[in-house]
């Protein structure tokens, strides 16, 4: 199993742009915010993983991942909701929505940890309060085992 983080605010995958060109053609592509949050996810994999020259997981083999996108408290929370975020009865509810994180994640893990993301058999992803802002991603076989998912509140 390989965890990794990713530092600063976590970000969703955004829609893919199109525009007409000057021939009428029509040309889409990812924003340039989107690439460079998924080029920080891939680095941040690859330094974990060592650099790996292959997949990491290979052609065929399940994999499992489990991503928790942090946030900071806003700086107006009261004292009675810091309590409340302490003993994990309250959660982020902003944006970016948890699928587009997950997205973002496995566009950015794509023919690099796994050959393709339908080789993904399972994703828990989740949003707590943090401290520190960032993205947490651990990918895993199906086999590996898995620590607790008991972490709440700030770390």
């Amino acid at each position: 199993m390989i965890t990794f983080s990713v530092p600063g605010p976590p970000q969703g995958k955004a829609r893919a742009r199109t525009v007409r060109t000057k021939k009428g053609d029509s040309v889409s592509f990812t924003p340039a915010r989107t690439e460079y949050y998924e080029y920080r996810i891939l680095n941040a994999f690859l330094f974990e993983a060592g650099n790996p020259k292959e997949l990491v997981f290979a052609k065929g083999v399940p994999v499992r991942i489990r991503i928790t996108a942090y946030y900071k408290p806003a700086a107006r929370t009261t004292k009675k909701d810091m309590i409340k975020i302490q003993n994990g009865e309250k959660f982020p509810t902003r944006k970016p929505d948890v699928d587009n994180i997950t997205k973002a994640v496995l566009d950015a893990l794509n023919k690099v940890a796994y050959h393709d993301d339908s080789q993904v058999i399972e994703i828990t992803a989740r949003k707590l309060y943090s401290v520190n802002e960032g993205l947490t991603v651990e990918i895993g076989g199906a086999a590996d085992e898995w620590t607790d998912l008991k972490c709440y509140g700030l770390y």
